[in-house]
């Protein structure tokens, strides 16, 4: 961090430009990532090559505009609203558009599938075999993957809707401003800006804190040790064996 910010200062780079052209570079990488989150027909090829190709579009369309719309590619050139928008729109449309038609056109031939992931993947749980240890059978593995896939339609639908608020109905509020805005229009528009940061960090931070409640007050007051011990202890094949090996239980006369 210290090289950057020493190259930065040297070449005389306004930080402006720097952060505003991270999505120039990044942005390419955006929708590949969240796809292979949350989309099972995803494909490899598809993703690496939506990246790749739309970051590498996305700054070859950012230099043009700067060289065609002003005439010289340099750091003040670089650094106007419309060349990086470009670039921006660029890079993260058309990885978008990559991933998507190819990821269709050209599908896995076997689908991604977790049962098999899980079987290859050797856990520590799996590994457990001391007596009296915590069985890992009793571990709701089936029953966190369906709460995974229920959240999956909610995050399908946030990222739709965050991403039409953003990227369509946000740059749409600066319509009506023209080329010049008020003072007027540029209050309303930093105030709508900071509530919108404000909401998405108070939600962002505080409601998986809310959801996980109960998890955390079983925690806190040891209740979910105890349950996976008692269950450990009472359906383990080492709890069984040991109390076969013991034989029956003598009752007195």
């Amino acid at each position: 961090m210290g090289i950057a910010l020493t190259v930065v200062q040297v070449a005389n780079i306004n930080i402006v430009l720097l952060i505003n052209s991270i999505g120039v570079f990044s942005g390419g990488a955006v929708p590949p990532l969240l796809f292979i989150l949350v989309w099972r027909g995803c494909t490899g090829p598809a993703a690496t090559t939506g990246a790749v190709v739309g970051s590498a579009c996305g700054i070859a369309s950012w230099l043009a505009y700067a060289k065609i719309g002003y005439g010289e590619i340099t750091v003040d050139t670089t650094g106007f609203n419309l060349p990086l928008l470009t670039g921006n729109v660029v890079s993260l449309g058309l990885s978008l558009l990559i991933t998507v038609v190819g990821s269709l056109v050209f599908p896995d031939k076997a689908p991604f599938n977790w049962e098999e992931l899980n079987s290859k993947i050797t856990k520590t749980e799996d590994m457990v075999t001391r007596p009296g240890a915590i069985d890992p059978t009793v571990i709701q593995v089936e029953e966190d993957r369906a709460t995974i896939g229920h959240y999956r339609k909610h995050i399908w639908i946030g990222t739709i809707v965050g991403y039409i608020a953003v990227f369509i109905l946000w740059p749409c509020l600066t319509a009506p401003a023209g080329g010049t805005w008020s003072l007027g229009y540029f209050r309303f528009y930093v105030v709508l800006a900071f509530i919108f940061i404000i909401l998405a960090s108070v939600i962002g931070i505080f409601l998986p804190l809310w959801e996980a409640r109960g998890i955390f007050l079983k925690v806190l007051t040891g209740s979910k040790f105890k349950d996976l011990l008692e269950k450990s202890f009472r359906g383990s094949s080492h709890g069984k064996n040991r109390i076969a090996s013991d034989g029956p239980a003598v009752t007195k006369a």
